[in-house]
């Protein structure tokens, strides 16, 4: 039975209840057909015995009506014995075409009834020649006929009673067997429904119990029970339930094994703030065992306010948010460290699982990055600036002549002093933009405005190469920061008129792009080398590595302009162009209005 499928015992399940009952309808059937058989038998005997009363009073009276018709010479009455006799006759006949009668008894009664009708025809004939005596003497046999016939009459009523009997015995019998046959059809169809419900109870339902415990006892970690045994659907459920069981365990496994193996803290907390898991890095960061833990509060290990703790992690659960947040945490041994966590809720564990990593060596790194910072801007950049301005004051002979020498030497100076500035001044401003401190005043721009602000600044470098400046479609207006564009734009033309030859031209393309405006700055220089093109945005990477020593910059302009054009959401990139050299182009957002 198990070797079935489901669908085949579906079949069974339907097929073995209609079989019987096709069998206890036929049987059904043919015990009906019987007792129609007997009820039309039961008709026939009593018509039977209608015919043969009714010819034992038509006889008697035809004779009667003959007497009268003679005695008192009335032709009516001889009608009437005419028509008893024709009646007589067509009875007569009905019962020689019964083929359901004993023939013998058939023929004896109806040789009397034909005696009936000779005599019947004697006397008639004696009445019309008026032949008194032969008419008496027909009278007398006549008489004697029909008690000859109704005693043939009687015998055939006797055997067609006996046989009505025996046939209403015959009805009562098939009535109660198919009392009996429908009973038992009854009987056995329940029989054989509880027993296929069984069968079936314990072929589907009991292995699907097996299937539904194995679900819960691998949920609780618990063994399962053995496969089950078929080829039926349900214990192919049963197998792939058991792979998964296994795969997932498999997983659990790993899991466990990279969760206790982590570097950072990897735990779950309870919606009272308490620890309900957490792996072995706590002991290396924190000194405590996970042990020491369970059913702890967060709070008590951290040196941050207990409320704002709990509002930061509600705050998690309700908005659905992923957002890191630093707690300072005591370590077992009383030192203060820095801990980045990153949390979600999970609605039907009713838990957060957090991970949490020690980033107070990061933060110390980047506390000593911002006095560096600050160191440069007032220990360095201030002292050089006084030292430039000193410098061109020499060259202004502010202080006396100087040789052509002297100049020249003062001159160098302070374009070296002035680089270097410049590179202090990059430093500070890609240091604001990576550490996101950087704000941005938005506003709605319309890019031949930024295009034109920018070329201000570079305006004498074209001139001193006599380069041509176009721009098309530049008329689209983008949502930006105008200053910090400028500034973009300023260091993409500057870089396009560095590279371009004497006479060329630079030229500024702006198209739509989706929601963006795609915004491409076009010379005729040599063109980025296809291996530098994708780390040219990097600090300290140059794209021309043939250019002369008095184009080389610090490395970080790209890098600045790159930092400012993905804080406004957009893109940059280059690439190249027939009839042109580098193509470096920017994505900005479309203004709303437009």
């Amino acid at each position: 039975m198990r070797s079935l499928n489901l669908s085949h015992k579906a079949f069974v399940l339907i097929l073995v209840p209609l079989f019987f009952e096709v069998l206890f309808l036929t049987a059904s059937n043919i015990s009906l057909a019987q007792l129609d058989k007997a009820y039309a038998l039961e008709n026939q005997t009593r018509g039977v015995l209608q015919i043969v009363n009714l010819q034992t009073k038509i006889y008697p009276d035809a004779a009667a009506a003959l007497g009268l018709a003679v005695a008192n010479r009335d032709i009516s009455q001889m009608n009437k014995m005419h028509r008893s006799l024709a009646k007589l006759k067509k009875d007569r006949e009905l019962l020689m075409n019964r083929g359901d009668l004993d023939t013998s008894i058939l023929r004896q009664f109806n040789a009397s009834v034909e005696k009936v009708i000779v005599g019947l025809d004697e006397g008639e004939a004696a009445a019309r020649r008026a032949d008194q005596f032969a008419f008496m003497r027909c009278l007398e046999k006549l008489q004697q006929i029909i008690g000859e016939c109704n005693d043939e009459g009687d015998r055939v009523s006797a055997i067609q009673i006996k046989k009505a009997l025996e046939q209403r015995a015959e009805q009562e019998r098939l009535r109660r067997d198919v009392q009996m046959l429908s009973t038992a059809a009854v009987v056995v169809s329940i029989f054989i429904s509880i027993l296929m419900v069984l069968i079936f109870n314990r072929s589907i339902a009991n292995r699907l119990k097996i299937i539904s415990n194995n679900a819960i006892d691998f949920a609780n970690d618990k063994p399962m029970a053995p496969l089950l045994k078929g080829n039926d659907e349900i214990a192919q459920l049963d197998r792939i339930f058991h792979n998964m069981a296994f795969r997932m365990n498999d997983l659990r496994r790993r899991e466990k094994a990279l969760t206790e193996n982590a570097s950072e803290i990897i735990c779950s907390i309870d919606t009272y703030f308490e620890f309900d898991s957490v792996n072995k890095a706590i002991t290396r960061i924190l000194g405590y065992l996970p042990e020491e833990l369970i059913e702890k509060s967060l709070a008590s290990i951290c040196s941050d306010d207990p409320q704002k703790i709990r509002a930061t992690f509600k705050e998690i659960a309700e908005k659905k948010e992923n957002k890191p947040f630093l707690l300072t945490m005591k370590t077992k041994q009383g030192e203060l460290r820095e801990i980045m966590w990153s949390a979600v809720f999970d609605k039907e564990e009713k838990s957060y699982f957090c991970v949490a990593h020690d980033v107070t060596e990061i933060n110390k790194t980047a506390r000593l990055k911002r006095e560096l910072t600050a160191m440069a801007t007032h220990d360095l950049r201030a002292p050089l600036a006084s030292l430039q301005l000193t410098l061109d004051l020499f060259c202004k002979n502010t202080y006396g002549e100087l040789t052509e020498r002297g100049k020249h030497r003062a001159t160098q100076s302070a374009a070296t002093i002035g680089r270097l500035v410049k590179l202090i001044n990059s430093f500070l401003e890609i240091d604001k933009l990576e550490s996101g401190t950087i704000e941005l005043s938005l506003e709605e721009k319309i890019v031949a405005d930024l295009i034109r602000s920018a070329s201000v600044a570079v305006q004498s470098k074209a001139e001193a190469k006599s380069l041509s400046f176009q721009m098309e479609g530049c008329s689209l207006t983008v949502e930006c920061d105008a200053n910090r564009m400028t500034d973009v734009f300023q260091n993409l033309l500057d870089n396009a008129i560095k590279y371009s030859p004497v006479e060329g031209a630079v030229k500024v393309v702006a198209e739509k792009e989706n929601n963006m405006v795609r915004i491409a700055v076009m010379d005729q220089g040599p063109g980025v080398p296809p291996e530098k093109a994708a780390v040219i945005f990097e600090k300290f990477k140059q794209g021309n590595v043939n250019a002369t020593t008095e184009q080389q910059g610090t490395g970080l302009g790209l890098a600045i302009c790159k930092a400012i054009i993905e804080a406004h959401g957009g893109d940059i990139g280059v690439t190249t162009a027939p009839g042109w050299g580098s193509v470096f182009w920017v994505t900005l957002p479309m203004s709303k209005s437009q």
